[in-house]
């Protein structure tokens, strides 16, 4: 895969920890287009393409860089939202299992892990949907096996081929939040990869926010219909953090 486009939502305070994440890759990007919702400031950042998405949803303004960078010939896009700044490994380690995963069975796209903003937790809100277990046990999964077939993740860190856009159509979900990324993944086809040695970083998120974290989970657990068992291992694997 080649020709690799970095399309990062701004994300406020977030947006330079960011783009300085992509710059310190240690396989570059070939172009970074930085995507501004509902203003129009002048540009202030050192990208290739800065543009203005008058609509505030994140999966409209994703859609935009999508389609700026088809139009200049790139086959493959690393979709970066919700402040969330990659590590220096990160999209090289997404090509590289990605590739390797892409040889046993096809995917629509690969995401990486997504971890509090000092590194010492997983960021629960992020954790992606699988079609068996809960989000927790998967990541631990993913982490001894490398890669994971799941089947919806958010928009924090996805790596999507140019072909699965053309295809299926960019995001178009008018949903807020981390649900947009989770509605537009769904729909594709083939599911995606969760490859967990790539990992970004949640600038809204401290290690210290862990047990909220385990909380909020099993908030949504109960809401989603999971069973007594299910929900205490679940609690089990948020409190062992076996990810640190």
């Amino acid at each position: 895969m080649t020709g690799v486009c970095a399309v990062v939502c701004a994300a406020s305070e977030a947006t330079d920890a960011v783009l300085t994440g992509v710059r310190r890759q240690t396989r570059p990007v070939d172009r970074v287009v930085l995507i501004v919702r509902g203003s129009a400031a002048e540009p202030r950042y050192d990208v290739d393409a800065t543009l203005v998405e008058l609509d505030r949803a994140p999966a409209r303004a994703l859609a935009a860089g999508a389609l700026w960078a088809r139009a200049h010939g790139h086959d493959a896009v690393w979709l970066l939202a919700h402040g969330a700044a990659p590590e220096p490994d990160a999209l090289a380690t997404l090509m590289a299992g990605w590739s390797l995963v892409q040889q046993k069975a096809e995917s629509d796209y690969a995401a990486s892990a997504v971890l509090t903003g000092d590194g010492q937790a997983l960021s629960a809100p992020h954790l992606p949907f699988g079609a068996v277990g809960t989000p927790a046990d998967q990541v631990i999964l993913a982490s001894a096996r490398h890669a994971l077939p799941i089947s919806a993740a958010t928009f924090a860190s996805l790596l999507v081929a140019m072909t699965t856009i053309v295809a299926e159509g960019p995001p178009a979900s008018r949903l807020t939040g981390l649900d947009a990324g989770r509605d537009w993944t769904a729909g594709l086809g083939r599911g995606g990869v969760l490859l967990a040695q790539s990992r970004v970083r949640d600038q809204e998120r401290r290690g210290t926010d862990w047990r909220r974290d385990a909380t909020e989970r099993l908030q949504l657990a109960r809401q989603a219909g999971f069973g007594w068992s299910d929900r205490a291992r679940l609690a089990a694997a948020l409190l062992a953090r076996p990810w640190r």
